[in-house]
């Protein structure tokens, strides 16, 4: 069974977000791995808000099945009677299965018999190995409360 490693979250803040952030909202807590875009908040409390792709600690996935950069095709049916249809801009992010994806180049658009059919081409975010995650969590931990060496 999948269970979700990497998703795109909108996260409210005040003050500062960095890459590695831990955040304890879910089960075992999340690392912010990525910053896609950053606003101001329509949020009441919270200032600013970003979209980020968060890495989910001790979730596996199936990351390891997928090529690190691979072909991916969407047909649009119909387009010479539909009239609202869009093609993936280059740069896009999307959350796939448990890992998360930048659509990196169009490598073809064909418009055939009222189908219009675009290949692209796309890369993979490599998910955080898990000392990674449990550096960044640590940190968060040591900054948040003042942590004594019981071993003096």
């Amino acid at each position: 069974m999948v269970r979700v490693l990497q998703e795109i979250r909108t996260i409210y803040f005040s003050g500062r977000v960095d890459i590695g952030s831990y955040l304890d909202e879910s089960e075992n807590g999340f690392v912010i791995t990525h910053i896609l875009s950053v606003k101001e908040s329509t949020h009441e409390d919270y200032e600013m808000e970003i979209q980020a792709i968060v890495q989910h600690i001790g979730k596996t996935s199936d990351y390891d099945d997928y090529e690190p950069v691979f072909e991916f095709d969407d047909i649009h049916r119909n387009c010479d009677k539909e009239t609202e249809y869009e093609l993936e801009k280059l740069g896009h992010v999307d959350d796939l299965d448990s890992v998360c994806l930048l659509t990196t180049d169009i490598l073809s658009v064909t418009y055939q018999e009222g189908d219009l059919i675009a290949e692209y081409e796309g890369k993979l975010f490599v998910p955080w190995n898990e000392d990674e995650l449990k550096s960044a969590k640590k940190n968060y931990l040591s900054r948040r409360f003042n942590v004594v060496d019981g071993r003096k």
